[in-house]
């Protein structure tokens, strides 16, 4: 089945969000790519889940994940966001692109700060441009 499935890289998912979304997707058939800045750190988690759920799950650098992704899921800290798009952005050109990003800046953690695109969205399809659907 996963043959036809496109090949999900999550970038930020050695923590929780990305990490819960890779596993429910290994599950579920689709191959995964878990994406850090760790290499090492990366193929840790991917080694994790796949004695967890199974699945065809592997770890990369975040821009090798990118570039041998159909998909690119950031699951990533607001300030995180900018740096680790800019640090992609080259290797996504024509895929797809899903910002789990909520713009919550400390110390107000709690309460949503916009940016000044209106949105983290908006502010992730500014970084990357027109070559990436955002």
């Amino acid at each position: 089945m996963s043959e036809t499935l496109p090949k999900l890289a999550v970038i930020g998912g050695t923590g929780d969000l990305g990490g819960g979304l890779a596993r429910r997707w290994a599950a579920a058939g689709y191959p995964i790519i878990i994406g850090s800045r760790s290499e090492e750190k990366a193929k840790g988690a991917a080694e994790q889940i796949r004695g967890e759920v199974g699945g065809r799950v592997e770890g990369m650098e975040n821009a090798a994940a990118a570039a041998a992704a159909d998909l690119v899921v950031l699951t990533v800290p607001f300030a995180s966001q900018k740096p680790n798009l800019e640090a992609i952005r080259d290797c996504m050109t024509g895929k797809i692109l899903l910002d789990a990003t909520v713009p919550l800046q400390p110390p107000k953690v709690a309460t949503v700060q916009l940016p000044e695109e209106g949105s983290a969205g908006l502010a992730a399809k500014k970084i990357v441009g027109d070559s990436v659907t955002a």
